[in-house]
């Protein structure tokens, strides 16, 4: 794979990143910082794997982001269960 090659294909991931944060509701710079440009990184990097471990980073920490607020589902149906049944006995 050619650099150029290699850089489009990672601008096109970035460019799935920003859907991403879009369809969560998430801004760019709540997750990385009003520093950190993309496009601009993609550029300045200075290998292939350099910008696959930099896109890789941020669908990574995009992914705990979206784990840590949305909790274990299991938990979530274990509470959400708990509660039904509280307000059930209640009502007895």
């Amino acid at each position: 794979m050619t650099p150029e090659l290699g850089r489009l294909l990672f601008a096109n991931l970035v460019s799935t990143l920003f859907k991403l944060l879009n369809a969560l509701n998430l801004k760019y710079e709540d997750m990385f910082g009003s520093a950190r440009k993309p496009l601009e990184s993609i550029n300045e990097a200075g290998s292939v794997e350099e910008l696959y471990r930099n896109v890789c980073a941020m669908f990574e920490k995009v992914c705990l982001h979206v784990q840590e607020q949305r909790g274990d589902a299991a938990a979530v149906m274990l509470e959400k269960s708990k509660a039904t049944s509280t307000s059930i006995m209640a009502t007895r």
